[in-house]
């Protein structure tokens, strides 16, 4: 086939030299996005920093932890919430450093000026079961050693929290910031649940329900809220979570992207995901992703993303009629995306639902300009086979070059003329090779790569000739987080 004409490593140096700007101007984006929402919002009440699944090995691996908390400090966040997995391999070296981090950034748990900063930590998976699976530094240690240190054996949990954090543990624990009241609940030994959570909440109902929201921290998402992930907890936190339309559960352990409108879910209650400072698992279904814990496919052509390089965080500034929820990534020191801003009245949050939200956000489209182009090529499937390939390239959808949306992932379809019929033959996802960065560093094209065997053949007549009765096209589509379709851009027909 002829080819169609083309129409984290972050230092504490450099981060520090860089961020003093852009913090300030970050501080007073709370306000601003709620005011640009229509709400009076006011005085902010509360100022949280959220980071999840840190996943601390060593002391290089603490530096975006590190570069974190130095952004919380800089914006004067009254507390920080890790919704677990603070230590990669379970063990209490590993959990030291996040300790001595928090420490060396928060003195005596005190920000700038003396401002007392409230530690919102919780126990993961990794953190209690960790060392099964991942030793400290890859290597395996001898069992005296890991009896002594893993925090899941015998009482570790506890007396490990209590010396090196400073203050009491509980599985279930109870505090006030500012007035308003944390809930959290640690990884326990049963599998994704929070042994006791569901009948803690019963018991305290009375404190909980008002018209000021409270905020519950566990590692997984509650059943049946994120719903485009892999992981979730066995759904008896969401049944109890049902009876609190003012409660707002904090969460992560599935490690997803956040760039993802759907990273905050509105039914009975809120919930949110904090994706991890570690590594973006990016979403299975695409070309170019894989579904945690299931094989590739074998007709895959593309490798899977992985996606270290990003460091998400989230600040969450809460007023008396909103909750304002702002993404940046400290590593590229810039917004993910807009800020989410949740109305709040009546002791609930109202009107941020998928399908409200679906409505009302404008959809990705393509510029007017843009074209799609194919090639052929001898490459290399997932599984590192030879085949042949056909690879469809084109633009990227970004804000920034004029569309009103940037583009979650993308629809690519081959359609099939044959005499007189058309009709789609093959339909494949595929996201931006950095999608889950902030705009300015994703990719200004996209590609999805197609095996030539997957495509339709030439039909050939009785007389052993190929004619070219079948002819191909690609259409492409960008797609948003809620699977919202722009308007097409499309190659011409030509022959198979």
């Amino acid at each position: 086939m002829a080819r169609r004409e083309k129409s984290m490593s972050t230092t504490r140096r450099s981060f520090i030299g860089c961020a003093g700007a852009a913090f300030a101007a970050l501080a007073g984006r709370g306000l601003a996005a709620a005011q640009g929402a229509g709400l009076a919002a006011g005085k902010r009440r509360l100022r949280i920093g959220i980071v999840s699944d840190i996943h601390v090995t060593n002391e290089e691996s603490a530096q975006r932890f590190k570069a974190a908390l130095e952004y919380f400090r800089s914006i004067g966040v009254d507390g920080v919430c890790i919704p677990g997995d603070l230590a990669d391999g379970g063990v209490k070296p590993q959990l030291a450093i996040v300790a001595d981090t928090w420490f060396k950034v928060f003195p005596d748990n005190k920000g700038d000026g003396g401002k007392y900063v409230e530690k919102l930590f919780i126990y993961g998976n990794h953190d209690i079961g960790g060392h099964k699976y991942s030793y400290p530094e890859g290597k395996t240690k001898s069992k005296e050693w890991m009896d002594a240190n893993a925090t899941q054996l015998g009482d570790h949990r506890k007396v490990f929290w209590e010396e090196l954090f400073k203050e009491p543990w509980e599985p279930i624990w109870k505090k006030s910031v500012n007035g308003y009241t944390f809930v959290g609940g640690s990884w326990s030994r049963g599998p994704f649940h929070v042994d006791g959570a569901p009948q803690w909440l019963r018991n305290h109902a009375d404190e909980l329900r008002g018209e000021k929201p409270f905020f519950y921290i566990q590692h997984p998402h509650p059943k049946g809220t994120i719903p485009y992930v892999w992981s979730g907890d066995d759904g008896t936190i969401t049944a109890a979570l049902r009876e609190f339309p003012n409660a707002v559960a904090l969460t992560g352990h599935s490690h997803a992207a956040i760039v993802d409108e759907r990273s905050i879910w509105q039914g009975e209650f809120t919930c949110i995901n904090a994706g991890s400072l570690r590594y973006t698992s990016v979403n299975g279904g695409r070309e170019n992703s894989r579904t945690f814990g299931v094989e590739d496919p074998k007709t895959s052509q593309m490798f899977f993303i992985w996606a270290p390089d990003g460091a998400p965080t989230l600040t969450m500034d809460v007023y008396d009629d909103a909750i304002v929820f702002a993404r940046y990534d400290v590593a590229c020191r810039e917004p993910i995306g807009e800020d989410w801003v949740v109305p709040w009245s009546n002791g609930t949050g109202h009107d941020y639902s998928f399908a409200d939200r679906a409505k009302r956000l404008p959809v990705p489209q393509f510029a007017p300009n843009a074209k799609v182009t194919v090639s052929e090529r001898r490459g290399k499937n997932r599984r590192k086979e030879d085949v042949d390939q056909v690879v469809v390239e084109f633009p990227n959808v970004r804000k920034m070059e004029g569309s009103l949306a940037r583009a979650y992932d993308f629809e690519v379809m081959c359609e099939v003329r044959d005499f007189d019929v058309e009709r789609s033959h093959l339909v494949k996802r595929v996201f931006s090779p950095k999608f889950y960065l902030p705009e300015s560093k994703d990719s200004k094209t996209v590609t999805c790569v197609f095996a030539k065997d997957e495509l339709p053949k030439p039909f050939k007549v009785n007389d052993g000739l190929q004619r070219p009765t079948i002819a191909w096209r690609f259409v492409v589509r960008p797609c948003s987080s809620f699977g919202k379709k722009g308007s097409p851009i499309s190659t011409d027909w030509f022959a198979a």
